[in-house]
């Protein structure tokens, strides 16, 4: 350390300065740390702690850093780090103690799963967008207070996440932190008489799915968007990155978060299914493993498909598939409300599930839009 003096109207300027004052008569001394330029840290760095030397008030020469042979590392290395410390003949030793940069609490940090790995690779960002439209403008401080007493709650929504694939490969993991959730929920400055509102939240929408997340905070936002569509009086836009969840997990989540307009202390409600009558335990039995055998059956299929087109087949070409070497062009949702009575009849009849009814519409709906383009 270099010992100076600062005299009134004096100062000298430096990025980095530990001070410690102290006063004698009506004289202030002030010693600083060596000026020098410090390096840029990146977020989650380390931070080396190094030792000098040990004072005493009963001697005039200092000790050895490691004179009370305690927290000795397993090997001593001297570091000088400027020309200065060289001349004056410091010792600075390296210690056992490690420190991050801006880093919180390590307590509390949890593995992330292989998918949510997939979800977060660079340049393959995916994310769940659920529109919900209202009945009656949303207010934000009541959105904000609610999502701080249920959203916030869930760890994932409180966390940070590492993908650990920067330069220093580190362990991907969710970190803790505290969420200020009015960064979190968006309220945009929007024309109330704009022409087409029903254009604007595709448009909206799409560019919500093509713009990265800032992944220094929790991976969630909500846009309230002031905007009176055909079908609403305002619409709130969800984003949610895929790694904290799948569309399914993500709804039952946002529907916990609500409350009974009746009873406002009361989770919403649903209609139980009916219980399907009694079978007989045999015929299950069997119906139970001819299911287990046509799961086996088309998996195996499947794969094998899949390995026979990876391998040497070849994918079919057709007018959604690009040429070699063609990026990602835009994407632009398109919404359509349908009744979902009509879906569940369509369930009932055939004997399947929603998202498959749901499923095989939108694959007829793409079928049906290639032939009238391309005429085949």
């Amino acid at each position: 350390m270099r010992v100076g003096n600062q005299n009134e109207g004096e100062r000298e300027e430096s990025p980095v300065k530990v001070a410690v004052f102290f006063q004698k008569g009506v004289q202030n001394a002030v010693f600083w740390f060596m000026n020098r330029v410090m390096p840029n840290w990146v977020w989650g760095d380390p931070l080396y702690v190094k030792g000098n030397k040990l004072s005493s008030t009963k001697t005039q020469l200092p000790y050895h850093y490691y004179y009370l042979n305690y927290c000795k590392p397993s090997k001593i290395v001297n570091n000088a780090e400027n020309l200065g410390e060289v001349l004056r003949g410091d010792r600075i030793e390296n210690s056992v103690y490690t420190m991050s940069i801006t880093k919180q609490v390590t307590e509390g940090e949890e593995p992330v799963s292989p998918f949510a790995q997939l979800f977060s690779l660079p340049g393959l960002d995916v994310f769940n967008i659920v529109t919900i439209g209202c009945k009656t403008e949303g207010d934000a401080s009541t959105i904000i207070e609610g999502l701080k007493n249920t959203l916030i709650n869930h760890p994932r929504f409180s966390s940070i996440l590492v993908t650990g694939h920067g330069e220093g490969k580190e362990k991907a993991r969710w970190i803790p932190t505290i969420v200020k959730v009015e960064d979190h929920v968006i309220v945009p400055d929007i024309d109330p008489y704009i022409e087409n509102p029903d254009e604007f939240l595709e448009n909206y929408t799409s560019n919500m799915a093509l713009s990265p997340m800032d992944m220094s905070k929790p991976l969630w936002e909500f846009h309230l968007l002031k905007l009176k569509t055909s079908h609403a009086e305002s619409v709130a836009v969800a984003r949610f990155h895929h790694s904290l969840g799948d569309g399914m997990s993500l709804m039952s989540l946002l529907l916990a978060c609500t409350r009974k307009i009746c009873d406002p202390e009361a989770l919403p409600t649903f209609m139980a299914p009916k219980k399907s009558k009694a079978k007989n335990a045999c015929w299950s039995l069997v119906a139970w493993l001819w299911f287990l055998v046509k799961t086996m059956f088309h998996t195996c299929v499947e794969v094998s498909k899949a390995l026979a087109f990876t391998c040497f087949l070849g994918d079919t070409t057709t007018y959604l598939s690009g040429k070699p070497g063609v990026t990602l062009s835009p994407n632009k949702f398109i919404h359509q409300i349908i009744p979902l009575d009509d879906v569940k009849n369509v369930k009932n009849a055939m004997n399947i599930t929603v998202n498959d009814v749901l499923f095989r519409m939108v694959q007829a709906g793409l079928s049906r839009y290639l032939n009238q383009r391309y005429g085949k």
